[in-house]
């Protein structure tokens, strides 16, 4: 085999010149720009776990600023079966509803059912309870704790892939300067 076969190989084999290498802009060129373009995915997925992380807790804050506290106890809990579920017994899926008790600021016992899929407190437990104070009977359990990691989760995320993402964006940008510096023209 003679040295001009290797010399037209344009896959870049061992025997393909530097020179030749760089003359391709577009291998270059589309490495950048996978970069840059994932480095702008991970910033944009920041910008929604941002946007997830504000919008639970401005929620959040809002419902708190509407309802008064109570202390409930659960008092029981009944099963649903929901056809079509994903469930792997029969295509229907199981939840649970806590039935919760709690007496409101003029001294009125309520009760009302909130949904959990498997039985999320025991009976008897004592659960911080929020209500209307037009319509006490509209309460639900106070999940300030779920709500927070929730919060503290998708802002994590975001901050990670923010930091991540921006790095690729410079390295990108790099990555751009240095293809155009080392392009030779063609001819």
């Amino acid at each position: 085999m003679n040295d001009d076969a290797h010399s037209m190989n344009s896959v870049g084999s061992p025997h393909t010149s530097p020179s030749a290498w760089r003359s391709k802009p577009n291998q270059a060129a589309s490495l950048h720009t996978v970069v840059m373009r994932a480095g702008a995915g991970l910033i944009a997925a920041s910008v929604l776990g941002f946007a997830v992380a504000g919008g639970a807790l401005l929620v959040y804050r809002s419902w708190v600023s509407k309802t008064i506290p109570a202390v409930g106890t659960v008092v029981g809990s009944v099963q649903t079966n929901s056809p079509g579920g994903s469930s792997r017994r029969g295509g229907s899926s199981r939840s649970w509803r806590e039935i919760v008790r709690f007496t409101d600021a003029n001294g009125v016992e309520h009760e009302f059912t909130q949904g959990f899929n498997g039985g999320r407190f025991a009976v008897g437990s004592k659960v911080p309870v929020r209500y209307l104070p037009s319509s006490p009977s509209d309460a639900a359990i106070d999940h300030a704790g779920s709500v927070t990691t929730l919060a503290v989760a998708f802002g994590g995320f975001g901050g990670v892939f923010l930091a991540i993402g921006t790095g690729l964006r410079v390295v990108g940008r790099r990555m751009a300067r240095v293809s155009a510096a080392t392009t030779l023209p063609t001819a």
